[in-house]
């Protein structure tokens, strides 16, 4: 019964796991997708705007960093449930052997997704930062 139960929780809090980063990745997308469509419409607009100078080239600085804050948020909460799924993964074994183990196997390689967002923002924050300087200085 207990394995049971800790198995419905492992399958539950496994897929939470999943949609979170599920969620991370469709940020990065919408994302760019925001910061071009701005850019874009700033582009073909640009003379309607004037009066705010570079200030609207600035908006794009708010998608960068509000998703890299909620991206990093997601992956504070998939480390916790990954941490509980690894203790749960570790008591499943000692009841029933086999079957469980990809969250300890799986904890020493996270490096290259971490490292992979913390990349993709910062790149995105650095170039919608840059842009508007560059619309000022070919201006």
């Amino acid at each position: 019964m207990a394995f049971d139960l800790a198995e419905e929780e492992w399958k539950r809090l496994r897929a939470e796991a999943l949609g979170h980063v599920e969620e991370a990745r469709q940020l990065e997308k919408l994302a760019v997708g925001a910061t071009g469509a701005v850019y874009a419409w700033l582009a073909t607009h640009g003379t309607e705007m004037s009066n705010f100078g570079i200030l609207p080239w600035f908006i794009p600085v708010l998608f960068a960093a509000l998703g890299s804050l909620r991206s990093w948020a997601l992956g504070k909460q998939i480390s916790t449930i990954s941490e509980y799924l690894h203790k749960l993964e570790n008591e499943l074994r000692k009841d029933k052997s086999g079957g469980f183990g990809w969250e300890g196997y799986f904890s020493n390689k996270r490096g290259h997704v971490y490292w992979s967002s913390v990349v993709f923002w910062s790149v995105l924050l650095s170039i919608t930062l840059l842009v508007p300087w560059l619309v000022q200085c070919l201006s």
